[in-house]
């Protein structure tokens, strides 16, 4: 609120704060309140902490939104994947819900862009190869998925878009091979296959 250090840094510590604090920089002009700054401030010192730290911090909030009785180590696995993309904690039940239940809500404007007859018939045949996967990892995925676009003389994002679509319900996210590592095969063929029923019966309707 019109101090600084008279550098260029902007991110400190409460320790660090006081030390450098002084009323001599305080600028003698209005401060101005800017909740997009203050967000972004909010993000950087999120990105501070460790992945542990974050996850002890998202239980309570993914608790009050009825997510309960979390594997540690996996929501660990989910801070690291979305460490980046999280401004603030509240945000972590929404943006990260998905890694947790399966998405009930799918983004109308991304179901309108990326899902269609083609989409599904694309994306059962993913999850016909995806199923038989081994060693289920980000790497594989990725060439099957490339490999199988390929196939259909199709880019990679005729198959990536509609494909973190069925997964998330969300048109931006993470990395999708990543994604796809962490939420595992079962619960990636068992999405792929639901959207495929839901966008066929959204076709014949």
């Amino acid at each position: 609120l019109g101090w600084n250090p008279g550098d260029e840094r902007e991110i400190f510590t409460l320790e660090q704060l006081i030390q450098e604090f002084s009323l001599e920089r305080v600028g003698k002009s209005g401060a101005v309140f800017n909740i997009e700054k203050l967000n972004w401030m909010n993000q950087q010192h999120l990105r501070l902490k460790t992945d542990e730290e974050i996850a002890d911090l998202a239980v309570p909030i993914l608790e009050a939104a009825g997510l309960k009785d979390i594997e540690y180590r996996y929501l660990v696995s989910v801070v690291k994947l979305m460490k980046e993309r999280i401004t603030l904690l509240p945000d972590f039940a929404d943006f990260a819900g998905y890694f947790f239940r399966d998405p009930e809500m799918f983004d109308e404007k991304g179901v309108k862009k990326h899902w269609s007859d083609e989409a599904a018939n694309a994306l059962a045949l993913l999850a016909d190869r995806l199923e038989s996967a081994s060693p289920f990892t980000h790497q594989v995925i990725e060439e099957i998925l490339r490999g199988l676009a390929e196939e259909l003389m199709v880019g990679a994002g005729k198959l990536i878009h509609p494909a973190r679509l069925a997964l998330s319900g969300k048109v931006v996210g993470p990395g999708l091979f990543e994604m796809m590592e962490l939420l595992g095969k079962e619960t990636v063929v068992r999405r792929l296959r639901n959207a495929v029923g839901l966008i066929r019966r959204a076709e014949a309707s």
